[in-house]
């Protein structure tokens, strides 16, 4: 077994090799194909080859018997052996797929072969050690520092060791093969382990490391506090780290308060996912007041008193600068615990003047969870919780409910249009319960102005059911996605017809906030106002506009041909008060929103507002984000209808404008077209006025 140098083995060898035999015996079909795929014939092969299987084990039976692979047999094993270490074609390396997790079915010399190839690699994604066993520490010790060799020299980006008990040798061993090397790709590290001290090795030797995943184990003796501190350090020190997972631990507090929440700790990671814990709720408010890097906490299981959820509900709501907090719990039977833990977070967590950052999903299969969650979404639906900006229903049970669920989603009244939540996910197992469930949903959706994204995973939908859809989208104009990926009507061609309903359904609402904002002008006022800082930057929406600013008031030119902005135009300079600050920071939602969802429906060229702004491409993918500029603008503008706060806007810049030289300050001079149809009178550049004076569209009277 000592031939790992050796090369693979020719016709002849292998007839020397033969124990009693005239001609040698014929590879088994399973041997031949995997051999003729290694050496690159055939399908390329991703992953290790599974070599305990039963028609492989003539040549690599388990350990008890390798003690008869001699002669013949003991060729063809390493030949293949030797093929899997010249395979250039492996992106993942799973070391218990090939040994069938028992590492001592393979001397070290021909781990060496095995792993020859990877050393090298460029295309080697992932390498994994799972739920594996050996027979001494000296093996296990020896393949640790072959893959560490590994780490140093190959692409390999993903280390996972999963329920794999390993010795302090080991990973130093691992560690070593990052420390010192400034070229590791090593970017994430999982690991089901508390060996946090040594977790720390690696952590410190990786300098590209983003994602950190830390799983503990039940048949493991506590960790130490001295180990969590030695970890902390390490997280303290890291740079590149951005994502950091911890499940099922024991230290987990103290780990965050150490780490993540002092003044100088961690500022790099930006998410964070905590999973099956307990203990944690004492330490919520100091992590999210003092750490202003994160952007997303994920709260999965957690097992917190209500007083705990209403406690961080209301930290989320005053100090939490995270743009989403998601938060899963299982609910059991009757759980009134975990009722009043989630109204206790969503009430807490509400708020008029902030927008909502929580994303709530129940799971469950029992009938009273479900009566809960119902009941629950409609006071979402209502805007009696204002906390929400997703919701997910998931409903295990497939058999019929007994309680009567009509009615339970109901709007009492309400219009829905103080509703904030923007996603619904609803997995329903029941037909029963979803038929009495969904005529009542689509009567809350009717008047519904946030809800933008809906997900239906529903076994059972007729036709009923989508021409009633079908019928919402006629009035809904808020819908932009729907997700029918998890029903029959993903297969049946009634996806398409809802993902067209939803396009028609975005250039209308384009068209009906141009149509909207005319109904706030005069006819001798310019129609396209927009606000710059004192150097003629574009005032982005998500600037702060603090009194003593100066910004520049400009018109566009309103052309017939394209609205656009006007070379030169000096604007007017305003210094920004306590009384103007209200309709000036309006004056620039408002052409935001224009731009918004002229970006959504693509109609930006149509609308001439690429030719307007002149760097609309570069502001395009943030305008995208903007789901939520102003709800109570948003709704009148859907709805057709009044807003007080757009019309004082208007009036205001017009009353800022009236005794302002048009000419002088914004190069603009009203003219008349010809035909009313065109727009009647307008505000137009000097060019434009040429032209039109030319061509004959404007009336010289």
């Amino acid at each position: 077994m000592e031939g790992a140098g050796e090369s693979i083995v020719s016709h002849a060898a292998e007839r020397r090799g033969m124990d009693s035999a005239d001609e040698e015996p014929e590879l088994p079909s399973a041997v031949q194909d995997l051999i003729r795929r290694l050496e690159g014939e055939g399908e390329p092969i991703t992953g290790l080859p599974d070599l305990s299987e039963e028609e492989f084990w003539d040549f690599f039976p388990e350990i008890a018997s390798l003690s008869t692979i001699t002669g013949w047999r003991r060729q063809v094993r390493l030949r293949v052996l030797e093929a899997i270490g010249s395979c250039n074609t492996f992106e993942s390396l799973k070391v218990d797929d090939i040994c069938g997790r028992d590492i001592s079915r393979f001397t070290e010399s021909e781990w060496e072969v095995v792993f020859r190839g990877f050393k090298s690699s460029t295309v080697l994604g992932s390498i994994c050690l799972q739920n594996l066993k050996w027979s001494s520490d000296a093996e296990v010790e020896s393949l640790c520092s072959q893959i560490g060799r590994i780490l140093n020299s190959s692409s390999v980006q993903e280390l996972e060791i999963f329920n794999t008990n390993l010795s302090a040798r080991c990973w130093l061993h691992l560690a070593s093969g990052l420390r010192g090397n400034s070229d590791s790709k090593l970017q994430s590290l999982k690991l089901v382990s508390n060996a946090v001290k040594h977790v720390a090795d690696i952590i410190n030797s990786a300098t590209r490391l983003e994602t950190l995943s830390l799983a503990g184990t039940e048949d493991v003796e506590d960790v130490e506090e001295e180990d969590v501190g030695i970890l902390s350090k390490a997280l303290i020190q890291s740079s590149s780290l951005k994502e950091l997972y911890l499940e099922q631990v024991d230290w987990g507090a103290a780990l965050l308060l150490n780490a993540l929440a002092r003044d100088d700790g961690n500022r790099s990671i930006e998410r964070l996912w905590l999973s099956n814990m307990d203990r944690l709720g004492s330490c919520f408010r100091e992590l999210l007041t003092s750490n202003r890097s994160l952007k997303g906490v994920t709260l999965n299981y957690l097992r917190m008193s209500p007083e705990e959820w209403r406690q961080l509900g209301e930290v989320i709501r005053d100090n939490a600068t995270a743009t989403t907090i998601n938060v899963s719990l299982w609910l059991d039977q009757d759980d009134t615990y975990k009722h009043e833990s989630i109204e206790g977070l969503a009430y807490a967590a509400s708020s008029e003047a902030k927008d909502p950052t929580l994303e709530l999903s129940q799971e469950f299969s029992h009938e009273s969870e479900l009566m809960f969650s119902l009941n629950l979404l409609g006071r979402v639906l209502r805007g009696e919780i204002k906390s929400l900006k997703s919701f997910r229903i998931w409903d295990f049970r497939t058999q019929p409910y007994q309680d009567r669920t009509e009615g339970i989603l109901s709007m009492n009244g309400q219009t829905g249009e103080t509703s904030v939540l923007k996603r619904l996910e609803l997995v329903i197992g029941s037909k029963d319960v979803w038929k009495r469930v969904w005529k009542d949903l689509l009567l809350c959706l009717r008047g519904n102005t946030s809800l933008t994204h809906l997900d239906l995973h529903l076994r059972e939908l007729d036709e009923e059911e989508f021409r009633d859809l079908m019928g919402l989208l006629q009035v809904n104009l808020t819908l932009q996605e729907i997700d029918v990926s998890g029903t029959p009507w993903a297969t049946d061609g009634k996806e398409g017809l809802i993902q067209e309903a939803l396009k028609q359904n975005q250039k209308r609402a384009v068209y009906m906030i141009i149509e909207y904002s005319q109904e706030f002008r005069q006819t001798g006022t310019p129609k396209r106002p927009y606000v710059t800082d004192d150097v003629n930057s574009l005032y982005k929406i998500s600037a702060s506009l603090h009194v003593g600013t100066t910004v520049r008031l400009h018109l566009m030119c309103e052309s017939t041909t394209g609205v656009h902005t006007v070379k030169d135009q000096e604007g007017l300079k305003i210094r920004v008060d306590r009384y103007n600050k209200k309709w000036i920071r309006k004056t620039i939602e408002i052409f935001y929103k224009v731009l918004y969802y002229a970006a959504k429906a693509a109609l930006g060229k149509t609308l001439g507002l690429g030719q307007a702004i002149p760097d609309f491409a570069d502001l395009k993918s943030d305008i995208l984000k903007l789901d939520d500029i102003s709800r109570s603008d948003r709704s009148a503008i859907l709805k057709g209808r009044e807003s007080m706060e757009l019309k004082e806007a208007w009036l205001r810049i017009q009353q800022t404008l009236a005794p302002i030289n048009y000419s002088k300050i914004f190069k603009l001079y009203q003219v008349k077209y010809v035909r009313v149809e065109l727009g009647g009178h307008a505000w137009v550049c000097e060019e434009c006025m040429t032209k039109g004076f030319r061509t004959g569209i404007l009336s010289r009277n």
